[in-house]
């Protein structure tokens, strides 16, 4: 045979192997078994040998000053164990044993003298006389007092270094160590205690276990404690260990388990022995009784004497065929009383149960429905039919209008604050204003313009323009891009400027003759009765020479008026705080409500923008980050310019949803904090909702269509039986968040706004080229993200173009058919594609519900070729449109206050558990209670 240079593989079943013995195993490879020492194993030639396991044990034999001393055997004294120690047996507690380790058994032992403190105390009593000596038991006592107060005082001393000073273990001393003399020898004590503790390191004086620190040393100390293993890191190369340690955790599982069971089968068996043994009284009581009836010859019924029977279930008429038995299947006898004598019920058939369990369910959608229609009871829903009947149409005040627009004057300047803040005051009693065009008579001498003025709600002048023969139709004025031009986004301005603002203008313009014609009156001369417009719009017209000081004037009468209204406040009237901060746009409004005259008053109307760089978008963080950092600086605008108290405020209202998630959270946060500081209520509101009601107590309009476009939403909205309800809506994304990513796309700044810069772009296009966009209209949905794609698409060929242009090639292709494309071009073929799909969504529903009314809300509704083109669809029918300027369409917190005030005085309220915001609001959702 030869020999084996390799181990057999692994072993398995179908391997066969000879069993030899003794005297058949070959001489020659028996002795190369037993000498041969190099197996290969498949370790390295070190490793197997245990090379560096063998040194170190070498190193730990040859080191003689570790070597653990082991004193030599002796023969012991001759003594009486059984005297020293009697055998007293002491009845055990438990018959669970348990082990306590070193370190625990040395716990709580008292302080043991070692030869250096032999030494010590040998020198110290021999420097004073007999009857002063310390003897060793006091020595150890006072030692044991200085290591348990440092223990309790210092517990790191060895890590910080730190020495209990003698003032704080006096009291220790004389607390446990009662005897004055001993106390005398504390002081020189403490001094020798302290200086033991510094030669070890700061460490305890008690003995203790030494356990591995991962050092070198470790190995070549004997007195290191290896029992310890489990300070050291489990290895994670090995496999192995984390399968048995999943095994271990699996049958502590299974055990556990098993312990549960054995309990609840305990339970079990406790429960049956205690209805067993009440069974007897029973039976015990029940022949008691019966013996007495038969002693008292009582002859009644024993039907209270045994158990009643339970009368068997019909069975059901479907029945299961029996399931024929198995050849192998026993059969095993079954007693007829069932093998218990005590009688039990029978059990019901499967079917049975799972039939009451269907019946069961049925039931609980029945009471669900009820209960659905008893919620609903006063709900009906009237969008699958006309709604409201169609109204007769009342006579006209005004002449039909080809145009119906809104124009918008440039606000006033306020003070040098960077948010808008307009006190101006709301009546309801004030007949809303409609602009209207005219089809006038024109002369054909006229090139220019006429005005008219006209007194308009909210004490201000509006004017009416008839057009000079050079203008076909209506059109808005052009403005230019100038420091001349409107202040309207003055509020959003981040310039802290004190000195108003100058234009450099030219007095005879036609844009400063229309300017001067917006300056509003005193209140007092407006409302005077009997007062001559003719004569007040000639005391009030200003020279030409001195428009600048007639502008700074208006503006002081504008102010002073505002402050008139503000001291108007009834007592009784209710006023509410609303907080704005949907999106970017940080808004905080104070309205008052006078349930008397049923009037309101803006108080103030404070706004911030978070303007992001060009072409980005604002995100949800840098939003939140911006609303939480002026939330304070606006919330103390609003209350100045609205000269109001805390105390005086009704109720906190708050944008409950729809918006961002971030901002909405930052903006919640604040309005609880409000409420809770100022103990006031809070009122949770729709955004939507508070964006047309604001619009109806502005303009003035009684039940319109209501068209709501802005940067998140785009709906058509009409109100019927106590909510509003959704005509059409987007089916992507909203028009404003069109224009805003395409402004990202040409990098337009977005300084005001995205969407008015968009707008300037589109006044300055030639009005005859109109590219090609996609019009995507659904019945009364729309949808603006394929839109988007082709304007991109087009945006792309235009910055093509002027690559062409910049490399001095031609930009156009004419012989193809291309078109020079610009960016007012391109801005002007998304406005008339876009706006042109509201219109029509928009006369569908004025349509369906038999309306003349439209009114614009939101963020793009500020735009006026909007406002026109709505305008002319609303005067084909017969109708108007009402829209706001920028103070009111634009986000703002007086809107949430009015709405908020609106539903408090209902008595709605959001309790403060409640008073939470979320992305997903829609505007059917709210129950309008303060609408008939």
């Amino acid at each position: 045979m030869t020999t084996r240079k390799v181990r057999y593989k692994k072993l398995n079943i179908k391997t066969a192997l000879a069993v030899l013995r003794e005297h058949q195993i070959d001489a020659n490879e028996y002795e190369s078994l037993t000498t041969e020492s190099q197996i290969a194993t498949g370790v390295e030639q070190g490793e197997e040998n245990e090379y560096h396991l063998q040194a170190a044990l070498k190193g730990v034999g040859a080191s003689v000053d570790n070597e653990i001393p082991v004193p030599p055997p002796q023969q012991s004294v001759e003594a009486n164990y059984d005297e020293l120690y009697p055998p007293r047996y002491v009845e055990p507690r438990s018959y669970i044993k348990s082990s306590d380790t070193v370190e625990e058994t040395l716990q709580g032992s008292l302080y043991d003298m070692t030869a250096e403190d032999d030494e010590f105390l040998k020198t110290y009593n021999s420097k004073r006389p007999v009857h002063a000596h310390l003897s060793e038991d006091d020595f150890e006592r006072i030692m044991e007092v200085f290591e348990d107060t440092a223990a309790e005082s210092a517990p790191y001393a060895e890590v910080d270094n730190t020495f209990v000073p003698y003032e704080l273990m006096s009291p220790a001393i004389n607390q446990h160590i009662r005897e004055k003399p001993t106390q005398g020898h504390a002081k020189i004590i403490y001094e020798y205690w302290r200086s033991r503790r510094q030669a070890i390191g700061n460490k305890s004086l008690h003995p203790s276990l030494k356990f591995e620190t991962h050092q070198e040393h470790d190995d070549m100390d004997p007195y290191v404690c290896f029992r310890r293993r489990e300070v050291r890191q489990t290895r994670k190369t090995r496999a192995r260990d984390v399968q048995v340690a999943d095994k271990l955790k699996k049958l502590r599982k299974e055990l556990e388990d098993g312990r549960q069971l054995v309990v609840f089968a305990h339970r079990r068996e406790v429960l049956k022995r205690e209805l067993l043994k009440t069974d007897r009284l029973v039976h015990e009581q029940r022949a008691k009784l019966k013996e007495a009836k038969i002693k008292l010859n009582i002859k009644t019924d024993d039907d209270d004497l045994f158990n009643t029977k339970p009368q068997k279930r019909p069975k059901s008429e479907t029945q299961q065929p029996p399931r024929p038995a198995s050849h192998n299947q026993l059969r095993i006898a079954v007693r007829p009383d069932g093998g218990r004598s005590i009688e039990a019920a029978e059990l019901a058939p499967l079917r049975d149960k799972q039939a009451e369990r269907q019946l069961e369910f049925l039931n609980n959608i029945e009471i669900k429905v009820q209960e659905h229609r008893r919620w609903n009871s006063s709900y009906i829903d009237l969008t699958a039919d006309p709604l409201p009947p169609v109204k007769e149409e009342q006579e006209q005040r005004f002449r039909p209008a080809k145009t119906t627009y809104l124009m918008t004057p440039p606000a006033s300047a306020s003070d040098s604050m960077e948010m808008d803040e307009m006190p101006s005051v709301v009546e309801k009693s004030i007949t809303p204003f409609t602009l209207q065009a005219a089809t006038l008579d024109e002369s054909d001498q006229e090139e220019m313009p006429s005005f008219r003025r006209r007194v308009g709600r909210l004490g201000r002048l509006f004017i009416d323009r008839r057009p000079g023969k050079s203008r076909a139709g209506l059109n808005s004025p052009t403005q230019e891009s100038s420091s001349a031009h409107s202040d309207r986004w003055k509020y959003d301005d981040d310039d802290d400027d004190d000195e108003p603002p100058v234009y450099k203008i030219d007095t005879n313009s036609l844009q400063q003759m229309k300017f001067r014609s917006t300056i509003p009156l005193p209140t007092l001369l407006v409302r005077r009765p009997g007062l001559d417009i003719a004569q007040l719009q000639a005391a009030n017209r200003p020279g030409l020479p001195q428009a600048q000081a007639s502008m700074q004037a208006a503006q002081a009468q504008a102010k002073a008026q505002a402050l008139a209204a503000q001291t108007q406040v009834h007592s009784g009237a209710l006023i509410a705080l609303g907080c704005e901060g949907s999106a970017n746009k940080l808004g905080i409004g104070i309205i008052a409500h006078d349930p008397a005259t049923g009037k309101s008053a803006i108080l103030a109307n404070v706004r911030h923008t978070f303007v992001s760089p060009p072409g980005e978008g604002f995100l949800p963080k840098d939003t939140a980050k911006h609303h939480r950092a002026f939330f304070v600086r606006v919330a103390r605008s609003a209350l100045r310019a609205a000269r109001v108290s805390p105390a005086r405020l009704s109720c906190i209202s708050y944008t409950k949803g729809p918006g961002m998630g971030a901002p909405l959270q930052s903006v919640a946060v604040a309005a609880r904090t409000l409420a809770l500081l100022w103990d006031k209520p809070l009122v949770g509101v729709n955004h939507c909702v508070g964006h047309i009601e604001m619009g109806r107590e502005i303009t003035g309009a009684d039940d319109p269509v209501v068209l709501y476009v802005s940067g998140g939403n785009t709906q058509v909205i009409a109100y019927a039986e106590r909510r509003y309800r959704i005509f059409g809506e987007t089916l992507d994304i909203a028009v404003g968040n069109c224009l805003d990513r395409f402004a990202r796309t040409l990098s337009i700044s977005n300084d005001p706004a995205p969407g008015h810069n968009i707008e300037q772009l589109a006044k300055r296009a030639s009005g005859t080229l109109l590219l090609d966009l996609p019009y995507a209209v659904k019945g009364m949905d729309c949808s603006f993200s394929g839109i988007l794609a082709a304007a991109d698409i087009l945006a792309a060929q235009m910055f093509e173009q002027d690559a062409r242009e910049a490399r001095g090639e031609p930009a156009v292709d004419e012989a193809a058919g291309e078109v020079r494309i610009t960016p007012a071009e391109l801005c002007y073929t998304l406005q008339e594609t876009v706006f042109a799909m509201l219109v029509e969504i928009t006369e569908r529903a004025m349509a369906h519900v038999g309306s003349t009314q439209v009114l614009v809300v939101g963020g793009v509704g500020c735009n006026e070729r909007l406002q026109a083109m709505m305008g002319q669809m609303a005067a084909e029918r017969g109708g108007s449109v009402y829209a706001t300027d920028e103070r009111f369409c634009i986000d703002n917190g007086i809107m949430i206050a009015h709405a908020g005030l609106l539903a408090f005085e209902t008595g709605f309220r959001t309790p403060l558990a409640e008073s939470t915001c979320t992305q997903r609001f829609r505007t059917d959702e709210v129950y309008v209670k303060w609408r008939d």
